[in-house]
């Protein structure tokens, strides 16, 4: 896990347990973390993930249920349900189960930090030479990987891996085992899921939602406060307040490709794209347009 520094705090894991009760998944005396697992517990810059602790009992299985909200990801087994915000570069990646306990088994090594203290806590997994690809560059140097999270199935494993440790994870427990259910739009626990990250509704699955919250919420919102009227276009699709709750699928890079498809410079004020109706009914379906790409099976295809 990070560790991030007093200028720049960074959390890795936190968690919601007020709905879970521990004895139903107790402690095993007779098991003892590695050391390169304990230390994150225990280190001074790892009390922060003291409360996450729980989560390295052996927990019960159960079925592996998803769902996605814009740019997060939700993945709940048994107990627990992990919602994923990728940051810079996350991946979610499959490997055989064979492969998986390859990589783990050996245990964690000391990361590749200049400072020795802190390589020890930022652990990875030396990669088997076999997974080196032909050609790359410096073949002959050890490759690691640092593995965030996983979910393990019989015969497969879903990984969360990022080289930079920029992702961050919300686990939410609770007495009731997760299901299907619970992670569909419109369910009992739908919004409570990505509360953490401010996710806002997905533009395909609730594109019915996004489209009412646009034209009402969000365009009164920015109308009404002459600082957010000049903004440029580009900042009000990605400036953290507004873009994580209405634009939850983009990032800087898609929306500029997406301002580029509807035909607007980035840094054209807000107003001239939201005070008319018809430039403002135009703008907001275009966009629609543009989202919708991504779920086509040409789009998938290509991809």
């Amino acid at each position: 896990f990070s560790i991030g520094t007093p200028k720049k705090p960074y959390c890795t894991i936190t968690t919601d347990s007020t709905r879970f009760n521990p004895a139903l998944e107790p402690s095993d005396a007779t098991y003892v973390l590695p050391p390169g697992d304990e230390i994150k517990f225990t280190c001074d810059e790892g009390a922060k993930y003291a409360p996450a602790r729980y989560l390295m009992n052996t927990l019960k299985r159960g079925e592996v249920c998803i769902a996605k909200r814009g740019k997060l990801f939700a993945i709940a087994v048994g107990h627990h349900c992990m919602v994923v915000h990728w940051g810079l570069e996350a991946l979610l990646m499959e490997l055989r189960r064979e492969l998986y306990n390859q990589i783990i088994l050996p245990g964690s090594v000391p990361g590749s930090n200049k400072d020795r203290s802190k390589a020890e806590k930022l652990r990875r997994f030396l990669l088997p030479p076999e997974l080196a690809e032909y050609g790359s560059k410096e073949p002959e140097k050890d490759r690691y990987v640092s593995i965030m999270a996983a979910i393990v199935c019989p015969t497969v494993v879903w990984v969360v891996v990022h080289w930079s440790r920029l992702v961050r994870m919300h686990v939410i427990s609770r007495d009731t085992p997760w299901t299907q259910d619970d992670l569909k739009p419109g369910s009992s626990e739908w919004d409570n899921l990505w509360k953490c990250f401010n996710g806002g509704p997905d533009w395909q699955s609730e594109a019915c939602l996004v489209d009412t919250l646009l034209r009402t919420t969000w365009r009164s919102s920015v109308l009404a406060k002459a600082s957010l009227r000049k903004l440029p276009i580009i900042d009000l699709l990605t400036s953290k307040n507004q873009a994580e709750f209405y634009f939850a699928p983009f990032g800087r890079h898609l929306a500029h490709d997406a301002l580029f498809f509807v035909g607007v410079l980035p840094t054209t004020p807000a107003h001239h794209l939201i005070s008319e109706d018809t430039v403002f009914n135009e703008f907001i379906l275009t966009l629609q347009t543009f989202m919708d790409r991504y779920h086509t099976p040409e789009f998938v295809h290509d991809c």
